[in-house]
């Protein structure tokens, strides 16, 4: 009886955090830029705001997404930035709108950017392309 009980727990325990999925690992600016030399990875910076609509969706949908997440954990150092605490960083990258996209290279160079939401599938081809190029 015991041991049936072990077992169920066990399975109980392994569902619930399989269900929960993996999330992205978020980097601060400074951090994401120096583990993404270290590490030889690119860079992508997303920005929002706890206010913007297009934010949330995004959050929900695109970045959710198991693929997304994949390809940012395989090639990308993933930072968030937060538009209404830091204003220094959007402003070099010429963010206007939310939410806002940019990829960099190892490097810190920028190799472009994507204003507004992007669908799961666009973001994914984006990723898969850059994942290919040489950088």
């Amino acid at each position: 009886m015991k041991l049936k009980l072990i077992i169920i727990s066990a399975i109980f325990f392994l569902f619930c955090n399989f269900a929960q999925g993996s999330e992205i690992k978020w980097y601060s600016y400074q951090e994401g830029v120096d583990m993404a030399k270290k590490e030889g990875k690119m860079v992508y910076i997303y920005f929002y705001t706890d206010w913007c609509p297009y934010c949330k969706i995004m959050e929900k949908n695109t970045l959710k997404n198991e693929g997304v997440i994949e390809y940012l954990a395989k090639s990308f150092i993933s930072v968030r930035i937060n538009t209404d605490k830091e204003r220094d960083i959007p402003m070099r990258y010429g963010v206007r709108g939310l939410p806002s996209n940019v990829f960099l290279s190892k490097e810190e160079a920028l190799i472009g950017s994507r204003p507004g939401y992007i669908e799961t599938d666009v973001m994914l081809k984006v990723l898969q392309y850059l994942q290919k190029e040489p950088k």
